[in-house]
């Protein structure tokens, strides 16, 4: 879909480029993007997490932030490592919601809020290491269900899910999908909508488009509020393979 408003120095610029450059009324861009080392031959999702799926809470809940590494902190003037993250969730009504939460080390930190999902995970302020010294992770309470991690050596979360907040449609206009070299690897695009009208089925993730190996796809997938979005992946023959996935969504409201 290309916009052209005439009469205006925007005319034949394409809808992406509007909505980059905030000038599409009411669209706001996002992304979503993930790495799994270790996909099989079994479906599993697009994460550095370590688990086949990305879980999800079922009912808002506060939760803790922790790292592997002493080093990830703000205390004692401030560790090499990581020191301060930012969360980018939804709350109990699928509502956007963020938060700052100051880094402790080896000791979890509870956030302020409660959330149903997180949508981005990422470092604001570092030491001289300038990326995460350990796995930081965000999880349930008392050592809980981990929902998202920024790897050591690096500085977000690399998870390809992402759930579109409530009154807004999400649009996927592209996504793309890498594998090693080693091993060939289908990986799909999957949603919980389904059919023309793009109804909300939630937890069933349909199939919306899929790719072996390499390739970047632009696409319109229209998704309703509360939907999940992620990116899969799966070894075609034996053994284990590496896979990147990414996607961009233009947010409206409704």
């Amino acid at each position: 879909m290309d916009i052209t408003v005439l009469n205006s120095p925007n005319h034949n610029r394409s809808f992406l480029e509007l909505v980059s450059e905030e000038l599409s009324p009411g669209f706001v861009s996002d992304y979503s993007i993930g790495y799994n080392s270790s996909v099989g031959t079994t479906l599993t999702d697009i994460s550095e997490l370590g688990v086949a799926w990305i879980p999800v809470l079922s009912t808002a809940a506060l939760l803790e932030v922790v790292s592997s590494s002493t080093s990830d902190t703000t205390g004692g003037g401030g560790g090499i490592g990581a020191r301060q993250v930012e969360v980018h969730g939804l709350d109990s009504n699928f509502n956007e919601i963020r938060e700052t939460v100051s880094l402790n080390g080896t000791t979890p930190v509870a956030t302020t809020l409660q959330y149903i999902r997180i949508n981005d995970f990422h470092v604001i302020a570092v030491g001289s290491n300038s990326v995460a010294v350990g796995n930081i992770t965000i999880r349930g309470t008392g050592g809980g269900t981990a929902y998202s991690r920024i790897s050591a050596g690096g500085n977000r979360q690399l998870q390809a899910h992402y759930t579109v907040p409530n009154n807004k449609i999400g649009i996927v206009r592209s996504w793309s999908g890498y594998a090693s070299a080693n091993k060939d690897v289908k990986i799909f695009l999957r949603g919980t909508a389904h059919g023309s009208e793009r109804m909300l089925i939630p937890g069933v993730f349909h199939f919306v488009d899929s790719i072996i190996n390499a390739g970047v796809i632009d696409c319109h997938i229209r998704f309703p509020a509360k939907a999940d979005i992620k990116i899969s992946g799966q070894v075609i023959g034996a053994g284990t393979g590496e896979a990147i996935g990414r996607f961009a969504i233009y947010n409206k409201a409704i």
